[in-house]
Protein backbone atom coordinates (compact mmCIF):
# COMPACT_ATOMS: atom_id res chain seq x y z
CA UNK A 1 0.00 0.00 0.00
CA UNK A 2 1.58 3.59 -0.94
CA UNK A 3 2.39 5.74 1.94
CA UNK A 4 2.25 9.55 2.17
CA UNK A 5 4.30 11.17 4.24
CA UNK A 6 5.46 15.26 5.18
CA UNK A 7 9.07 16.16 4.93
CA UNK A 8 10.28 19.60 6.02
CA UNK A 9 12.17 21.42 3.63
CA UNK A 10 13.97 24.72 3.67
CA UNK A 11 12.87 27.78 1.46
CA UNK A 12 15.68 27.24 -0.24
CA UNK A 13 15.64 23.22 -1.45
CA UNK A 14 11.32 24.31 -2.23
CA UNK A 15 12.59 26.68 -4.61
CA UNK A 16 15.39 24.09 -6.20
CA UNK A 17 12.65 21.50 -6.39
CA UNK A 18 9.87 23.87 -8.10
CA UNK A 19 13.17 24.62 -10.51
CA UNK A 20 13.62 21.06 -11.48
CA UNK A 21 17.39 21.30 -9.70
CA UNK A 22 16.39 18.95 -6.77
CA UNK A 23 15.88 15.31 -7.22
CA UNK A 24 17.52 13.87 -4.27
CA UNK A 25 17.20 14.53 -0.37
CA UNK A 26 19.33 12.81 2.21
CA UNK A 27 18.33 12.12 5.89
CA UNK A 28 20.51 11.03 8.77
CA UNK A 29 19.28 7.38 10.28
CA UNK A 30 18.37 8.03 13.85
CA UNK A 31 19.81 5.78 15.92
CA UNK A 32 22.65 5.75 13.69
CA UNK A 33 22.89 1.52 12.24
CA UNK A 34 25.43 -0.83 13.33
CA UNK A 35 24.98 -2.49 10.32
CA UNK A 36 22.92 -1.85 6.67
CA UNK A 37 21.67 -5.27 5.28
CA UNK A 38 19.96 -5.89 2.23
CA UNK A 39 16.00 -6.41 1.27
CA UNK A 40 14.82 -6.00 -1.86
CA UNK A 41 11.27 -6.10 -0.68
CA UNK A 42 11.63 -3.23 1.97
CA UNK A 43 12.84 -0.37 -0.93
CA UNK A 44 16.35 -2.12 -1.24
CA UNK A 45 18.00 -2.11 2.14
CA UNK A 46 17.31 -2.09 5.74
CA UNK A 47 19.11 -0.86 9.01
CA UNK A 48 20.27 -2.70 11.89
CA UNK A 49 20.11 -0.67 14.92
CA UNK A 50 20.88 -2.94 17.34
CA UNK A 51 22.57 -6.13 17.60
CA UNK A 52 21.53 -7.55 20.72
CA UNK A 53 20.39 -10.45 20.73
CA UNK A 54 16.98 -10.17 23.00
CA UNK A 55 16.23 -6.34 21.27
CA UNK A 56 17.86 -6.57 17.85
CA UNK A 57 15.85 -4.50 14.95
CA UNK A 58 15.83 -4.13 12.05
CA UNK A 59 14.31 -0.52 10.25
CA UNK A 60 13.47 0.39 7.30
CA UNK A 61 13.39 3.42 5.43
CA UNK A 62 10.99 6.00 7.99
CA UNK A 63 10.05 8.16 5.03
CA UNK A 64 9.02 5.07 2.63
CA UNK A 65 10.02 3.34 -0.08
CA UNK A 66 9.99 3.33 -4.24
CA UNK A 67 6.28 4.01 -4.94
CA UNK A 68 5.47 6.60 -1.41
CA UNK A 69 5.00 9.91 -1.14
CA UNK A 70 5.93 12.62 0.48
CA UNK A 71 4.40 15.90 1.47
CA UNK A 72 6.62 18.97 1.18
CA UNK A 73 6.56 21.02 4.42
CA UNK A 74 7.72 24.59 4.05
CA UNK A 75 7.60 27.97 5.70
CA UNK A 76 4.14 29.66 4.78
CA UNK A 77 1.44 32.62 5.73
CA UNK A 78 -2.23 32.60 6.10
CA UNK A 79 -4.26 35.71 4.99
CA UNK A 80 -7.70 37.09 4.48
CA UNK A 81 -8.26 38.72 1.34
CA UNK A 82 -10.25 42.35 1.86
CA UNK A 83 -10.79 45.36 -0.17
CA UNK A 84 -8.05 47.18 1.62
CA UNK A 85 -5.07 44.27 2.13
CA UNK A 86 -2.18 45.42 0.65
CA UNK A 87 -1.70 42.26 -1.62
CA UNK A 88 -1.23 38.20 -1.26
CA UNK A 89 0.77 36.29 -4.40
CA UNK A 90 -2.10 33.73 -5.27
CA UNK A 91 -1.42 29.99 -5.64
CA UNK A 92 -4.39 29.03 -5.93
CA UNK A 93 -4.89 27.72 -3.11
CA UNK A 94 -7.63 28.35 -0.35
CA UNK A 95 -9.43 26.95 2.23
CA UNK A 96 -12.64 28.01 3.87
CA UNK A 97 -12.98 26.11 7.40
CA UNK A 98 -11.54 27.48 10.43
CA UNK A 99 -8.27 28.26 11.03
CA UNK A 100 -7.92 31.35 12.97
CA UNK A 101 -10.44 33.26 15.33
CA UNK A 102 -9.91 36.34 14.17
CA UNK A 103 -13.05 37.37 12.01
CA UNK A 104 -13.55 38.04 8.52
CA UNK A 105 -13.89 41.97 8.07
CA UNK A 106 -15.41 41.41 4.35
CA UNK A 107 -17.20 40.14 1.78
CA UNK A 108 -14.44 37.89 1.22
CA UNK A 109 -14.47 34.42 2.73
CA UNK A 110 -11.50 32.46 1.45
CA UNK A 111 -8.11 32.40 3.39
CA UNK A 112 -5.20 32.58 1.25
CA UNK A 113 -1.62 30.65 1.65
CA UNK A 114 1.19 32.64 0.68
CA UNK A 115 4.48 30.57 0.28
CA UNK A 116 7.74 32.22 1.74
CA UNK A 117 10.25 30.73 -0.79
CA UNK A 118 8.30 32.35 -3.53
CA UNK A 119 6.21 35.28 -2.09
CA UNK A 120 6.77 38.78 -3.68
CA UNK A 121 5.00 40.50 -0.54
CA UNK A 122 5.39 40.74 2.96
CA UNK A 123 2.86 39.49 5.18
CA UNK A 124 1.02 41.96 6.07
CA UNK A 125 -2.43 42.93 8.67
CA UNK A 126 -0.82 41.68 11.39
CA UNK A 127 0.08 38.04 10.13
CA UNK A 128 3.49 36.26 10.19
CA UNK A 129 5.24 33.70 8.56
CA UNK A 130 4.66 30.14 10.09
CA UNK A 131 7.23 27.91 10.80
CA UNK A 132 7.13 24.84 8.30
CA UNK A 133 6.83 21.94 10.64
CA UNK A 134 3.63 23.47 11.23
CA UNK A 135 2.45 23.35 7.79
CA UNK A 136 -1.27 21.27 7.71
CA UNK A 137 -1.67 18.88 4.73
CA UNK A 138 -4.19 21.11 2.77
CA UNK A 139 -1.80 24.06 2.64
CA UNK A 140 0.86 21.98 0.90
CA UNK A 141 1.39 22.40 -2.29
CA UNK A 142 4.25 20.40 -3.54
CA UNK A 143 4.04 16.11 -3.72
CA UNK A 144 7.20 14.18 -4.30
CA UNK A 145 7.34 10.48 -5.13
CA UNK A 146 9.89 8.32 -4.26
CA UNK A 147 12.17 6.70 -7.16
CA UNK A 148 14.74 4.90 -4.97
CA UNK A 149 16.06 4.63 -1.85
CA UNK A 150 19.73 4.01 -0.50
CA UNK A 151 21.43 3.59 2.20
CA UNK A 152 24.89 5.19 2.79
CA UNK A 153 27.75 6.91 4.22
CA UNK A 154 27.18 11.00 4.06
CA UNK A 155 30.69 11.35 2.53
CA UNK A 156 30.06 8.97 -0.09
CA UNK A 157 27.98 11.61 -2.31
CA UNK A 158 29.16 11.89 -5.29
CA UNK A 159 29.42 15.33 -7.58
CA UNK A 160 26.31 14.13 -9.42
CA UNK A 161 24.10 13.66 -6.47
CA UNK A 162 25.15 16.91 -5.01
CA UNK A 163 23.89 18.71 -8.02
CA UNK A 164 20.74 16.26 -7.62
CA UNK A 165 20.32 17.92 -4.05
CA UNK A 166 19.78 21.28 -5.60
CA UNK A 167 22.92 22.98 -4.57
CA UNK A 168 24.47 25.39 -6.85
CA UNK A 169 28.31 26.45 -6.68
CA UNK A 170 29.28 30.08 -5.11
CA UNK A 171 30.39 33.11 -7.11
CA UNK A 172 33.81 32.42 -8.89
CA UNK A 173 33.77 28.60 -7.73
CA UNK A 174 35.99 26.46 -10.78
CA UNK A 175 33.34 23.47 -11.76
CA UNK A 176 34.86 20.78 -10.34
CA UNK A 177 33.43 17.46 -8.96
CA UNK A 178 35.05 18.39 -5.66
CA UNK A 179 33.38 21.53 -5.83
CA UNK A 180 30.11 20.21 -5.87
CA UNK A 181 30.56 17.89 -3.15
CA UNK A 182 31.99 21.11 -1.13
CA UNK A 183 28.79 22.82 -1.99
CA UNK A 184 26.59 20.06 -0.51
CA UNK A 185 28.65 19.49 2.76
CA UNK A 186 28.20 23.07 3.28
CA UNK A 187 24.66 22.72 2.83
CA UNK A 188 24.75 19.75 5.11
CA UNK A 189 26.30 21.52 7.98
CA UNK A 190 23.80 24.43 7.79
CA UNK A 191 21.19 22.42 8.55
CA UNK A 192 22.56 19.34 10.78
CA UNK A 193 25.91 21.21 11.99
CA UNK A 194 24.23 21.73 15.42
CA UNK A 195 23.44 17.97 15.60
CA UNK A 196 26.05 15.73 17.61
CA UNK A 197 27.13 13.02 15.69
CA UNK A 198 25.43 14.29 12.34
CA UNK A 199 27.69 16.57 10.66
CA UNK A 200 29.61 16.60 7.37
CA UNK A 201 32.92 15.55 9.58
CA UNK A 202 30.86 12.80 11.43
CA UNK A 203 30.03 11.19 8.04
CA UNK A 204 26.68 9.44 9.89
CA UNK A 205 25.01 7.01 7.83
CA UNK A 206 22.14 8.76 5.76
CA UNK A 207 19.25 7.89 3.67
CA UNK A 208 19.23 8.78 0.43
CA UNK A 209 16.19 9.42 -1.65
CA UNK A 210 15.65 9.93 -5.34
CA UNK A 211 12.10 11.42 -6.12
CA UNK A 212 10.40 13.16 -9.19
CA UNK A 213 7.97 16.11 -8.45
CA UNK A 214 4.30 14.51 -8.99
CA UNK A 215 2.18 17.83 -7.96
CA UNK A 216 2.79 21.18 -7.43
CA UNK A 217 0.53 23.91 -7.52
CA UNK A 218 0.98 26.87 -9.87
CA UNK A 219 1.75 30.26 -8.47
CA UNK A 220 -0.78 32.93 -10.55
CA UNK A 221 -1.04 36.54 -10.08
CA UNK A 222 -4.08 38.60 -8.40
Amino acid sequence: MTTEKPMLFSDKMVLAILEGRKTQTRRALNPQPIDILPAPDAGGCVALVSDNPKRGKLARCRYGMAGDRLWVKETFGIGVMTWTDCGWEADGLTYDGPLTPRPLDSVWDKYWVEYRATSAYEICEGERWRPSIHMPRWASRITLEITAVRAQRLQDITAADSKAEGVQLPPGAIDTPAAWVSAFSHLWDSINGQRPGMTWADNPWVWALTFEKVAARKVIGL
